[in-house]
C-alpha cells in the first residue's frame, strides 16, 4: 500500500473538493473577465483553506524519499518536527530547483457561460524566478491575517490562481502523478484523449521516462495539464 498523503491519493482527495466547491460557487457568478474581481466571503474561505492547502503540500513533498539528503528539504523537515513555519521563501528554494514550478503551466478552462469567459494559460508560481511569492499568495496572507481590511482579495481571480497551484502540485510531484495514474486520471496527448496505454502508466507508476513525443494528459473541469516524466 502507497504511503504519504499524495501517495494514498489524499491530496488529490482534498484538492478535487476544493475545486467542486469553487465551481459551486461559479453556478452563480459565471467565470469571466467581468467578474474576476468579484469577491465573497464564501471565497473568502476557500483561499484561506487552499492557501493551506498549498502549504501543507510543501511539507508533505519535502518528506519524499527522492528528497533525503537535499539540504532545503531536510531543514524542512527539522522544521516541522520543531513544530517551526515553514515560509514560502523556503519552499520556493527548496522545490523550484527540483521541479521548475515557475517555469510550469496549466491551461485554465471556463464553463461556457458568456462570449467572455476566462480561458487562458496560467503559470501560479511563475513569481518564484524573480524570487518572490506569487501574487495569489500574497491575497491569502493578506485575508489570513486580516480578512475584514482585505476581503476584496478573496476574489474570483485570485482563487482560481490559487487553485491552479494546488492542481499543480498534485501534477508535478511524482507521487501525487502516480496516485493519479493509479486512480485511471491520465489521458493520452490531445486531440484524441484516450485512456493513457498500460505500458505508460506502468512507466509513470515505476517513475520511469516516457517515450519521445508521448505525454500524459490530467483534465478537471477547471484545468488542464500535460506531463511527462522526462522533464
Amino acid at each position: 500500500m502507497p504511503h504519504g498523503a499524495f501517495e494514498s491519493g489524499l491530496m488529490w482527495a482534498v484538492y478535487d473538493d476544493m475545486e467542486k466547491s469553487f465551481l459551486t460557487f461559479l453556478d452563480y457568478v459565471p467565470l469571466t473577465y467581468d467578474h474576476s474581481k468579484v469577491y465573497s466571503h464564501k471565497l473568502l474561505q476557500l483561499i484561506l483553506q487552499i492557501g493551506a492547502y498549498v502549504d501543507t503540500s510543501f511539507k508533505e513533498m519535502a518528506t519524499c524519499s527522492s528528497f533525503d539528503g537535499n539540504v532545503k528539504c531536510e531543514t524542512i523537515r527539522k522544521k516541522c518536527a520543531k513544530g517551526e513555519t515553514v515560509n514560502i521563501d523556503l519552499a520556493r528554494e527548496a522545490f523550484e530547483p527540483i521541479y521548475r514550478l515557475s517555469a510550469r503551466f496549466v491551461v485554465v478552462k471556463s464553463p461556457e457561460y458568456s462570449a467572455r469567459v476566462i480561458v487562458e494559460r496560467w503559470a501560479p508560481f511563475a513569481e518564484f524566478k524573480s524570487g518572490r511569492s506569487p501574487k495569489w499568495w500574497r491575497a491569502y496572507n493578506a485575508v489570513k491575517h486580516d480578512w475584514l481590511a482585505n476581503l476584496k482579495e478573496a476574489n474570483i481571480r485570485n482563487t482560481l490562481h490559487a487553485l491552479a497551484s494546488a492542481f499543480l502540485l498534485n501534477v508535478v510531484h511524482k507521487p501525487g502523478l502516480q496516485a493519479l495514474a493509479r486512480s485511471g486520471l491520465l489521458k493520452g496527448k490531445p486531440p484524441e484523449g484516450k485512456t493513457v496505454a498500460p505500458e505508460i502508466t506502468r512507466r509513470i507508476l515505476e517513475g520511469k521516462r516516457l517515450p519521445r513525443n508521448v505525454y500524459a494528459m490530467v483534465e478537471t473541469p477547471l484545468f488542464i495539464r500535460l506531463v511527462s516524466l522526462k522533464s
